[in-house]
């Protein structure tokens, strides 16, 4: 307690500079005894008033439990009334003030918009000193609510282990994504030009099997659309860049060939010749001639500059006498070939041999003058 005595100048003396760091803050009461000049003490008169020395304190508080991807509501409770507390006293990092309402003289809230794309903390302060209470003591600062976000929108990446497909081929492709997702899945892929299968993956990595629309020729897309998927915290995806693969699957068809000649003699055998009719031009092709009495077999390569080029001055002089037999492959730009086409004709370089000649007559006589003739003997008929 505080205690003191003293004698009255006046009536309606003040006094003043009494010191109440000693007593606990609560209800005040003065008690007065004064004393007569005779010595006679009067009952004790009293007063009351309060003693408040305690700061106000505040705390902040959320409605968002675990990860913020949206608005964030704060609530800021003081222990008791305060005045002048306002917008201007909060301090956001992470995200920008939106609506400030006083609910009461001890409950304010505060909704906060979190920045996009982001996964930065949010943080919301109060300082000291910012508001007061009815005594007119300042407020203490806040503790500092971090609030966990995250804004970023999951991005995807597709690539592919080839960029141009033919018959008989796949691709792989992979789909990479930024972060984790639970619920990213086949259907979430678009393609055209071909199909997809064997789907497979988790979290940010995943591939699947491209095979193509057989008999095309086409430009294949492959393509994750924006809010297709999730990630872990509920961001929907951005759209992935598209993926493009050349697809031809379709086989050289409708050409054919034919030899220069139905039957190379000797004198033709090294300048033999053959054509091909409606093959595709910029194709590939290769070529065997045999006979069907054995030889070296004629080879070769090339790529053909029109759809109805002729190959000429081929030697055949190291197969044997016989049915020609030419077989040609087509193969296109894309590495597709076609089934082997093929024509005939016939090689002879044999020079006939065996045979021989006789007259008619020993004599021929003035009768006979306009009548003479000659026999072959096992000649070669045809010949």
């Amino acid at each position: 307690s505080v205690t003191g005595t003293g004698t009255l100048a006046s009536a309606s003396e003040t006094l003043s500079g009494i010191d109440l760091s000693n007593l606990n803050d609560g209800t005040l009461t003065l008690s007065v005894i004064v004393t007569d000049s005779a010595g006679n003490s009067a009952s004790a008169v009293t007063a009351s008033s309060t003693l408040d020395t305690a700061a106000p304190t505040v705390t902040i508080s959320d409605d968002t439990t675990g990860t913020a991807t949206g608005d964030v509501l704060y609530t800021f409770t003081f222990n008791e009334n305060v005045t002048g507390f306002t917008e201007d006293d909060i301090t956001v990092s992470g995200g920008t003030k939106g609506t400030f309402t006083a609910v009461s003289g001890t409950v304010y809230t505060l909704v906060v918009t979190p920045t996009a794309n982001s996964t930065s903390n949010l943080t919301v302060d109060v300082a000291a000193s910012v508001a007061t209470d009815t005594a007119g003591n300042p407020n203490s600062a806040a503790t500092q609510s971090v609030q966990v976000v995250d804004t970023a929108l999951p991005s995807i990446g597709i690539s592919s282990d080839k960029s141009a497909l033919k018959v008989g081929e796949t691709a792989t492709l992979t789909f990479t994504l930024s972060e984790n997702s639970n619920d990213f899945a086949a259907d979430d892929i678009t393609v055209t030009g071909g199909s997809l299968s064997g789907f497979t993956g988790s979290g940010t990595s995943y591939t699947a099997t491209f095979t193509p629309t057989a008999n095309t020729t086409s430009t294949a897309t492959i393509n994750v659309a924006a809010n297709t998927f999730t990630d872990e915290a509920g961001n929907h995806n951005t759209a992935a860049p598209q993926q493009s693969i050349s697809v031809d699957t379709q086989t050289p068809t409708g050409h054919s060939v034919t030899f220069g000649d139905t039957l190379y003699s000797n004198a033709e055998k090294t300048a033999a010749s053959f054509s091909f009719s409606n093959a595709e031009a910029g194709a590939n092709y290769s070529y065997t001639i045999s006979s069907s009495n054995g030889g070296s077999n004629v080879t070769g390569t090339g790529t053909l500059a029109s759809a109805s080029e002729t190959l000429s001055g081929i030697d055949l002089s190291n197969l044997n006498d016989g049915t020609l037999t030419l077989s040609v492959i087509v193969t296109d730009s894309a590495g597709n070939s076609a089934s082997a086409v093929t024509a005939s004709s016939t090689l002879d370089t044999a020079v006939p041999t065996g045979h021989s000649v006789t007259f008619g007559d020993t004599l021929y006589s003035n009768a006979e003058k306009t009548a003479a003739s000659f026999s072959f003997s096992n000649a070669e008929a045809g010949a």
